[in-house]
């Protein structure tokens, strides 16, 4: 006798159950089955995560995102409106190993060849050793600590060293907001050099990235900030003392 609510169903068995664990997982199989309600109408499929029920490459970088977050709970504190909104959310992203670096492209199940560094072909390619931790990139923070003036012994092996140790330093908040311009600049295009490497086989040197640091940060600062008076020949030369307060 049918009972109320529930739901019959006519099942084509290749085989019946044949043992105590297969009566289980049948009877277990029914019991979720005869939760399902059905409606009258047409089927339609949903995406969950949209609002809508609509499925959208949008809605995918959404949710995307929110896991992302969901694993750094942290408040970004290093935002810094006098360098583009792109650079600002790599900086962030690299800082928590969001960037596609190998390593974390293989922890997202896509498949890698070699999850060496293609540039230096020794250690594991991570969002740390590209912009701190290889030879090259070293070399660029070095030539840029000399160039702000900067203790020349300064040296650091993770991204958020680098805001870090920005938010260390003596001075005004706004000193400090122009050193963080120009290291989130540094960052920024040695990812932009890895790339080039990666997808073009283009091999940059490191005085084209310190120059390239040089003239992004210069363009970012003169239209984006309040010292709209800087020029070029002085701004080479990191004299901005009279300046920047």
């Amino acid at each position: 006798m049918k009972l109320e609510n529930e739901n019959q169903w006519n099942l084509c068995w290749a085989r019946p159950p044949n043992s105590d664990a297969e009566w289980t997982q049948w009877t277990a199989m029914l019991h979720q089955l005869n939760k399902v309600k059905f409606k009258s109408g047409e089927d339609k499929w949903k995406w969950k995560t949209s609002d809508k029920g609509e499925f959208t490459v949008a809605a995918i970088r959404n949710q995307i995102a929110r896991q992302d977050r969901a694993g750094s709970e942290e408040e970004w504190k290093y935002w810094n409106m006098w360098v583009p909104p792109k650079v600002n959310y790599f900086t962030w992203r690299a800082s928590i190993e969001r960037i596609p670096a190998k390593k974390e492209l293989i922890k997202r199940r896509i498949p890698i060849n070699n999850h060496l560094c293609s540039r230096c072909e020794a250690y594991e390619e991570t969002a740390d050793h590209v912009i701190c931790g290889y030879s090259l990139s070293k070399s660029i923070w070095r030539n840029i600590v000399v160039w702000l003036k900067l203790p020349r012994s300064t040296e650091f092996r993770e991204c958020r060293d680098t805001l870090e140790y920005v938010n260390d330093l003596p001075g005004s908040k706004e000193w400090k907001r122009v050193i963080n311009a120009v290291f989130q600049t540094t960052m920024w295009n040695i990812w932009k050099a890895r790339n080039e490497k990666e997808f073009e086989g283009n091999t940059r040197s490191g005085n084209s990235i310190v120059e390239s640091t040089m003239a992004d940060s210069f363009i970012w600062l003169k239209s984006r900030s309040k010292f709209q008076d800087i020029v070029w020949e002085r701004w080479v030369d990191f004299n901005m003392r009279d300046i920047v307060k």
